[in-house]
């Protein structure tokens, strides 16, 4: 009888272990979203010139689903005037770094599962700025098709 208590007890407390666990993961991942949607909007204010704040805006009306033309048009006064032109590489841009950090995420994740992910290539994927360096760090551990 003993036994099987204390397997329920073992149980119950390495159930309540992942579930903070979770909660935990949870969390942090809320906190790298925000961190990461800042991290662009930097990057892209940088690359372009423009006022952080600017940036935060456009991104938020993109993201809403308001066409590039109906922003440049219609939300000036959210764009601080932005023209057409910047709008445009904004979004093209945007895209791109959106890509990049599902790319770095998926690689990640890829390379986690193999066990062969270590703290300097973890910082290096992290710290890439391209999709070819990405390719690059993840072409010796990438999966060989079988047919």
């Amino acid at each position: 009888m003993k036994k099987n208590s204390l397997k329920i007890k073992f149980k119950y407390l390495e159930n309540k272990n992942n579930l903070e666990n979770y909660n935990w993961k949870q969390e942090n991942k809320k906190k790298i979203i925000i961190g990461k949607k800042m991290m662009i909007a930097d990057t892209l204010s940088q690359e372009l010139n423009i006022k952080t704040s600017q940036a935060e805006s456009v991104i938020k009306l993109i993201d809403d689903g308001n066409t590039i033309p109906f922003i440049a048009r219609y939300r000036k006064e959210a764009t601080g005037s932005l023209d057409d032109e910047i709008l445009r590489r904004f979004d093209a841009r945007l895209k791109y770094l959106r890509n990049l950090e599902e790319k770095k995420e998926s690689i990640l994740n890829s390379i986690e599962e193999q066990g062969k992910l270590t703290e300097e290539l973890r910082k290096s994927i992290l710290e890439a700025k391209t999709l070819v360096e990405l390719e690059d760090l993840y072409r010796p551990y990438k999966q060989k098709r079988r047919t």
